[in-house]
């Protein structure tokens, strides 16, 4: 039996096991060699050839046992389908999930286009804000959430149930006219019973999309996250009442075992 398996097994051996961390081994020349021909580490990592020599690169100096394959934690988040970048004096920088969503919508919808004023229902934790932020540099922007969150460069924040009368007004009075876009990312709680969880979160988007029929001006937006159920096709069927361009849409990153999808409504009737 070869040590390390001896080692694994926990035998006695009268060897010392040694274990270089990748840390380390990432400061061995021929590992920075390679590296530096290979800026973009993600497709390192994805380069079997390569991940195969950086990985027998400390047994062939040091005559190891045996080695792990070379790889990163990042590429965890990355196969995910997070938008994983490396920044210059930072290091790896993780988009975030629900940005990512929303961005997908608006590089496929262009719902950002003319747009200079926004609602964010159900803002928390301030992804889609953010975006919106980005995106709208001399406009008028409201998130709203029953939970605090954190403050927003250009955005005015406003914690209340969305669903409570007064809540609307408020954002009415913000305003004080016809607004171009109203997002949202409401849900409910998931409870485990996926057609209530369908049934609910259906609901929030019908009181979202009544709320943009009344707010919207003629050729506003409405984008509104729904999950397959039984009350979806009631939703679609009612967004054709009121929009005149209406599409569903699962962007990339959602997850591919998740019912949520979202409805992307333009042009009021």
């Amino acid at each position: 039996m070869t040590p390390i398996k001896e080692c694994l097994i926990n035998n006695k051996t009268d060897l010392i096991p040694i274990w270089l961390m990748r840390q380390a081994g990432r400061y061995l020349p021929e590992f920075r060699e390679i590296r530096k021909n290979n800026p973009n580490f993600i497709n390192l990592c994805l380069n079997s050839k390569l991940s195969k020599e950086i990985t027998l690169q400390p047994i062939k100096r040091f005559g190891f046992d045996a080695a792990i394959i070379f790889s990163d934690i990042l590429m965890i988040p990355y196969g995910l389908g997070q938008k994983v970048e490396f920044k210059k004096n930072f290091g790896p920088n993780l988009e975030d999930f629900e940005i990512g969503k929303l961005k997908e919508i608006d590089e496929k919808f262009k719902i950002l286009k003319n747009v200079v004023t926004a609602i964010d229902l159900g803002a928390a934790p301030g992804s889609w804000s953010q975006y919106l932020s980005q995106k709208i540099n001399h406009g008028k922007i409201l998130a709203i959430d029953i939970l605090e969150f954190q403050k927003i460069n250009k955005v005015h924040q406003l914690i209340g149930d969305f669903t409570n009368e007064n809540s609307k007004e408020k954002i009415r009075d913000y305003f004080n006219k016809k607004v171009d876009l109203v997002v949202s990312d409401m849900a409910v709680n998931t409870t485990g019973n996926k057609n209530l969880d369908s049934i609910v979160t259906g609901e929030l988007c019908m009181d979202a999309m009544t709320f943009a029929k009344n707010q919207l001006n003629y050729n506003g937006k409405f984008i509104s996250k729904l999950f397959m159920g039984t009350s979806f096709n009631e939703i679609v069927s009612e967004a054709k009442k009121i929009f005149k361009e209406v599409s569903i849409f699962k962007p990339p990153s959602s997850r591919k075992d998740s019912k949520e999808s979202f409805i992307i409504c333009k042009i009021l009737r």
